[in-house]
């Protein structure tokens, strides 16, 4: 087990490749040059082994964000394309919001979120949450409704905002064929 704030990588990372010519195959395009593999942006995990939720993990997490300071895609203008934290669902802040909706998630029951980012112009967002309805009910999954995602597009350059979609989470139920 990993001491407090010492990083964990896997067998063998900090070794050279036992497949140096694991890249032959890559066509000769300069944007896919093998030599550059390293720039791509990447994901980090933080979790506890014991699955309890903690600030510490969160902290970390956020650290990690924060050291990949190119992740933000960041452009002139301040605009980027959103980095951040998939945490686990925040139950008492989404049994909060469904009250103030007035959705019905009972507590005990489960229920699960689904994120979208949806088309901005009226009639496509009508559309598309149509749709997102209709797969969900032909699927036999018991929509509950819909939730504005909070965001702060004073935080977002020109060019950012320019194409920010809506963002939505849906609330459904555990479909009755589920198993327990």
């Amino acid at each position: 087990m990993a001491a407090n704030g010492q990083r964990i990588h896997p067998a063998g990372s900090r070794s050279r490749s036992p497949h140096p010519d694991r890249h032959a195959a890559v066509p000769a395009d300069p944007a896919l040059d093998p030599s550059r593999e390293r720039d791509a942006c990447g994901v980090g995990f933080v979790a506890t082994a014991s699955g309890v939720r903690s600030h510490e993990v969160v902290g970390m997490a956020l650290e990690a964000v924060a050291r990949v300071a190119h992740r933000g895609a960041a452009s002139t203008d301040n605009s980027g394309d959103g980095a951040g934290l998939l945490t686990q669902i925040p139950a008492r802040l989404f049994y909060r919001d469904a009250y103030r909706l007035g959705l019905h998630l009972q507590p005990g029951l489960p229920f699960g979120v689904g994120a979208f980012f949806l088309p901005r112009p009226p009639e496509a967002l009508a559309a598309s949450v149509r749709m997102i309805e209709e797969v969900l009910a032909g699927d036999g999954i018991p929509f509950l409704g819909w939730r504005d995602v909070p965001i702060n597009p004073a935080a977002l350059g020109p060019t950012a905002f320019a194409s920010c979609p809506v963002m939505l989470q849906v609330l459904v139920g555990r479909p009755e064929l589920a198993p327990d």
